[in-house]
């Protein structure tokens, strides 16, 4: 997932020159918060959500949207300190991201990591076709069950 043009053309950088801070928000997705994952009852993906980025809004200052998350879940999953990172390594950490909470379903295997440490993840099974709101609600319900093992208040 990458950031949108539109958030590159409003925030009056270049794509390359954004930063972790650039994918904060106000509003916790870009997405309407009445399009839940049909697979969670009732309103326990849109409880967990809230409860997740409040969460990380009082450690960080700034409510983070989905894009922020993952960005935050893909250095968490490389294991190094934040930094400045390029354009196209922002892009490979939000793809880790993604690969490391779909592992937890099995969509997705680690297989090791290159000379860099970076990790390598190959496809185990095809992800469900969905449409974009139900895609932002499947990987909110991946990222919830990723931060469960770090928030009890998660659970």
């Amino acid at each position: 997932m990458v950031v949108s043009q539109t958030k590159i053309a409003e925030s009056g950088m270049k794509s390359d020159e954004l930063q972790a801070d650039d994918f904060f928000s106000p509003t916790f997705s870009d997405y309407p918060d009445t399009f839940f994952y049909e697979e969670s009852s009732d309103s326990s993906l849109e409880s967990r959500w809230k409860i997740l980025t409040k969460i990380l809004e009082t450690q960080f200052g700034k409510r983070p949207n989905l894009e922020g998350i993952l960005f935050l879940i893909g250095i968490r999953e490389l294991g190094i300190l934040p930094r400045k990172f390029t354009k196209d390594e922002k892009v490979n950490l939000m793809h880790i991201a993604v690969c490391a909470v779909l592992s937890r379903s099995g969509y997705y295997r680690l297989t090791g990591q290159d000379a860099d440490g970076w990790p390598h993840w190959e496809a185990e099974k095809p992800l469900p076709f969905l449409d974009i709101f139900y895609q932002v609600n499947f990987l909110r319900a991946h990222i919830c069950d990723y931060f469960t093992e770090i928030y009890e208040e998660l659970q």
